[in-house]
């Protein structure tokens, strides 16, 4: 199946850190479909969604590197991309992660970034973790998977 066609049926999407790292780095394999995916992350298309603990995690490597011009880049995609919301870890979050970490046993970043995309009533979950696969609260899709089967 497309990506499209797999977005079809998508109307909030949340974005685990991996594919915004290869969206806003140009990861040379998975671009391509990041790109597809990204244009239709639009009011009128598909809300996309992501923490606050993503932001954390895609700015620490270029901070780390002194890398103010990539800090910069993924500044402009959390702050000024229309339809894609950062939002807050709550307590009501945490607790749920705390649930699907011991059902799951995930690691405590994953279960935060799941738990967060089921509170926020996403249609799925994006990210390269095929791992993740095996949670059965909400669809996650593989970024690699759909590379695979691009455009």
């Amino acid at each position: 199946m497309s990506v499209l066609a797999t977005l079809t049926s998508i109307r909030r999407l949340y974005f685990d850190t991996a594919p915004l790292i290869y969206y806003t780095e140009g990861h040379p394999e998975y671009l391509p479909t990041l790109r597809v995916i990204m244009e239709q992350i639009a009011p009128d298309r598909i809300h996309g969604i992501t923490s606050v603990l993503t932001l954390t995690e895609t700015l620490m490597k270029p901070l780390q590197h002194q890398q103010s011009a990539l800090v910069q880049q993924y500044r402009t995609l959390f702050y000024q991309t229309a339809a894609l919301t950062t939002v807050p870890i709550t307590a009501p979050i945490a607790e749920l992660a705390a649930t699907l970490r011991a059902q799951y046993r995930l690691r405590t970043p994953d279960a935060l970034q799941v738990a967060t995309a089921i509170d926020a009533g996403c249609d799925a979950f994006l990210t390269n973790d095929f791992a993740l696969q095996r949670i059965t609260e909400i669809a996650v899709l593989v970024v690699a998977d759909l590379a695979n089967h691009a455009p």
